[in-house]
């Protein structure tokens, strides 16, 4: 019996040599990166994304926010409606009276030009509303002539805003009333019609002043084809 406890323990202590293992109190755990993989270590710097952002963008970046909302300009407008009607009208009369051989017709054609005063206000940085006043005085041969007064409310699309150029569109409709003098007899014939105005493409340009923009218009109707003046913003 005691041969058979003694065979017993030897076979013992020789299994735990064999399968037993020693646990440590803490354990590292490592990552198994194949052989197949190479790892590289990246620098600090590196590893910041760097962007490069235009100066130019900066600075629209910040015209954004410091826009104006409100602007007031004053114009001179030319090829109005009431001057291409008395200039054709004029024109014709003396195509006319020449034909015929009749003397006396006056030949002269005047008209300094609409001035206008104009003020917008912007709800955003594309749509504005508003409204302008305008005057125009045209003289023309045997038609006389004629003293105009247009009100007229607009809503202006501002499509392209640069730091040198913006470009914009706008559509006016209002009332005209004419103060019209036969140059012979004196006569004032005054009379309202509907007057509107389309400007197809307007531009301002920057001056020495942030506050300061010279403007230029190409349209048609009762403001011209073509107009010009300055602006201010505020």
């Amino acid at each position: 019996m005691k041969k058979i406890l003694t065979a017993l323990a030897l076979c013992f202590a020789i299994f735990r040599s064999a399968f037993a293992q020693e646990i440590p109190d803490s354990v590292t755990v490592f990552p198994v990166v194949p052989d197949s993989v190479q790892v590289a270590e990246i620098p600090a710097a590196d590893s910041v994304m760097m962007v490069e952002i235009p100066v130019e963008d900066c600075i629209m970046a910040v015209e954004v926010l410091k826009r104006p909302t409100d602007e007031l300009n004053f114009s001179l407008a030319y090829f109005t409606y009431p001057q291409v009607q008395y200039l054709a009208g004029g024109v014709l009369v003396s195509i006319i009276a020449g034909l015929f051989g009749v003397s006396g017709v006056p030949t002269v054609f005047f008209a300094p030009g609409a001035l206008g005063v104009e003020y917008d206000h912007y709800f955003g940085n594309v749509v504005a509303l508003g409204g302008g006043v305008a005057l125009d005085y045209v003289l023309a041969p045997f038609l006389g002539s004629g003293l105009y007064v247009s009100v007229l409310p607009d809503v202006k699309f501002r499509w392209l805003y640069r730091n040198k150029l913006r470009m914009y569109s706008k559509l006016s409709a209002g009332c005209s009333v004419g103060f019209g003098a036969s140059i012979y007899s004196g006569e004032t014939t005054p009379h309202a019609f509907f007057a509107w105005e389309l400007t197809a493409l307007g531009f301002e340009f920057n001056t020495s002043r942030d506050d300061l923009k010279m403007f230029f218009d190409l349209g048609i109707g009762t403001q011209g084809l073509f107009s010009f003046g300055i602006k201010k913003d505020f």
